[in-house]
């Protein structure tokens, strides 16, 4: 059968075959990638935050607070402080928005130096979590 079959049919097959698995990686790259990765982050997170409902509350301070645009969607990035029995403690958390007006409308309520509701378990105390729901300051507002 491939001796019926010219070297520029079969030239051209290979070509076409290098030319999809080309764009196949730049799919993976550009679109699936960052999906899977967002998929995989959500689903640790929903656990890490299930987990977290019974650990003790905290008063901490948001240090830094940015917002930046990650392939297509927006995400805003908090650093916090807080403080147990004397020992200074400090977290991060990344949250994904659809829309940049959704971020900064966030941003503006969490301002850097403001208050923040922590939870941290109880038995690490270095680790922590933060709750949009546990937050006052957010209290009537849908983000």
């Amino acid at each position: 059968m491939l001796e019926d079959v010219g070297l520029g049919t079969l030239q051209l097959a290979w070509q076409l075959l290098i030319a999809v698995i080309e764009c196949f990686g730049k799919l993976w790259r550009w679109a699936l990638a960052p999906t899977v990765t967002r998929f995989k982050r959500n689903i640790a997170g929903a656990w890490r935050a299930s987990r977290a409902g019974s650990w003790p509350l905290t008063d901490g301070a948001v240090e830094q607070i940015y917002d930046e645009e990650h392939f297509t969607e927006w995400r805003i990035e908090i650093a916090y402080s807080y403080q147990i029995e004397g020992e200074r403690y400090s977290g991060y958390v990344a949250y994904p928005f659809g829309r940049d007006a959704d971020s900064e409308r966030l941003r503006s309520l969490l301002p850097e130096g403001g208050p923040l509701t922590i939870r941290y378990d109880y038995l690490h105390k270095d680790r922590s979590l933060i709750l949009i729901s546990d937050q006052r300051c957010l209290a009537g507002h849908h983000i």
